[in-house]
C-alpha cells in the first residue's frame, strides 16, 4: 500500500488509498518519471511529498478490516523510504485501536538529515506489537508542522504471517469493455 505509485486523482491529491487530513497542508505527487534517488523516488517511478502547514495534517492509510482480523496478535515490522533535509522532520506512526476503544501509537522518526534518500531499514529496528481484539490499524505520514517538505515511498508493514493483498487501481485502462466468449 506504501509504493505511491497510483494517483488516480490527480498529482496534487493524495495517492490512492491515502487521505489528507487537516488544513493547509499539501500533498503532491514527487518525481519525473524516472526513479532517481535525488528525486526523492525510492522504489518505482513516484513518491508523496508532504508539506506542512502550521498545524499537523498527516496523510494516512487505514488498513482494511479483513487485513486487520489477520494481523490482531502479531509483531510487525515497518520499513520504507523517507527524504527530508532536517533530521527528524519526517515521522511514520503506526496506530492501533482495540474493541474497548484504547489506542496506542507507535512513532518511528527519520534520524538524519540528507538530500538524498534516508532508507529506513526496519525503521529504527523496532517492531510494532499489535493488540488482540484490533478494530483499527493505520499508518499516518507526517511531517513536523512549519517544516520543510518531506518524501515518503515504499512504507510497508510486513508481518511474519503470509497475508495476500492485491491493490488494483480505481480503473483499468486498456481493457475491452466487454467479455468475448469463445462458442
Amino acid at each position: 500500500y506504501g509504493s505511491m505509485e497510483w494517483w488516480e486523482s490527480g498529482a496534487s491529491s493524495a495517492p490512492d488509498g491515502w487521505t489528507l487530513a487537516g488544513a493547509g497542508a499539501a500533498v503532491a505527487r514527487r518525481g519525473d518519471g524516472t526513479a532517481t534517488v535525488l528525486s526523492g523516488v525510492a522504489q518505482g517511478l513516484h513518491a508523496a511529498r508532504l508539506t506542512p502547514a502550521a498545524a499537523l495534517a498527516p496523510l494516512t492509510y487505514d488498513v482494511p478490516y479483513a487485513l486487520i482480523q489477520e494481523l490482531s496478535s502479531s509483531s510487525l515490522r515497518l520499513r520504507g523510504f523517507i527524504t527530508n533535509s532536517v533530521a527528524a522532520d519526517g515521522i511514520v506512526r503506526v496506530t492501533t485501536t482495540t474493541s474497548a476503544g484504547t489506542a496506542a501509537n507507535t512513532d518511528r522518526t527519520s534520524t538524519y538529515a540528507s538530500s538524498r534518500t534516508e532508507k529506513i531499514k526496519d525503521i529504527n529496528s523496532a517492531d510494532v506489537a499489535t493488540p488482540a481484539l484490533m478494530t483499527n490499524l493505520s499508518v499516518q505520514l507526517r511531517a513536523i508542522a512549519n517544516a520543510s517538505p518531506v518524501d515518503f515511498d515504499d512504507i510497508q508493514l510486513l508481518s511474519p504471517r503470509r497475508i495476500y493483498e492485491y491493490n488494483l487501481p480505481a480503473t483499468m485502462t486498456g481493457m475491452k469493455t466487454g467479455i468475448d466468449y469463445e462458442s
